[in-house]
């Protein structure tokens, strides 16, 4: 069906004041007819029709709030100074963290290591960034020391291929000094490569 002028001239003027669900509405009240609103959304873009309307406000517009001290004021007394939260864990508490790690709170504001690695250190000194602590049981919250251990980006990547958590207690030890003996033998592969 084809517009005729005047149904377009009053989808121009009413559009700068009605959204399109009640602009088609109107527009088959005046006319008699049973437009969708697609069909009057389709209609104004095919003829250019603008509402006007950016959704923007314009410049020296004034917020509903303007001149209604107090009405919105800021949540005072909760951040002061010096306030200590209900809920800060002092240095030294626990927490498992989502990839299920044991976490200790090492400093303040909110310092927080893997437990396993504090242990570590307690125990034997700093840990090189080339190696990584283990656990021999597999469990990520047994921190004791006798069950941790020490190896290589080269070892580790061994024990992950070779699935080292599904193997028997008993055979664990055995896969560790596997993944020792398979990484020396790659850097002796790779020094002998190097020396050619």
């Amino acid at each position: 069906m084809r517009y005729t002028q005047e149904q377009l001239d009053f989808l121009q003027k009413e559009y700068r004041k009605l959204c399109v669900d009640e602009l088609t509405i109107k527009f088959n009240a005046q006319f008699g007819l049973d437009k969708t609103d697609a069909q009057i959304r389709s209609t104004l873009k095919n003829h250019k029709i603008r509402s006007g309307r950016t959704g923007r406000f314009m410049t020296g517009h004034q917020p509903w709030v303007a001149g209604k001290k107090g009405l919105l004021k800021a949540n005072s007394g909760t951040f002061q100074k010096g306030n200590i939260p209900k809920n800060k864990k002092p240095v030294g508490s626990e927490r498992v963290s989502v990839d299920g790690y044991r976490e200790v709170k090492v400093a303040e504001p909110n310092h927080w290591d893997l437990k396993h690695r504090v242990v570590w250190r307690q125990h034997h000194g700093d840990i090189s960034s080339r190696d990584l602590v283990r656990f021999k049981d597999g469990d990520r919250l047994n921190c004791d020391i006798e069950n941790l251990f020490l190896v290589s980006h080269c070892e580790n990547a061994y024990l992950y291929h070779h699935n080292y958590n599904a193997h028997p207690l008993q055979t664990k030890e055995t896969v560790i000094l596997l993944a020792k003996m398979d990484a020396k033998v790659r850097q002796t592969q790779k020094e002998s490569d190097h020396a050619e």
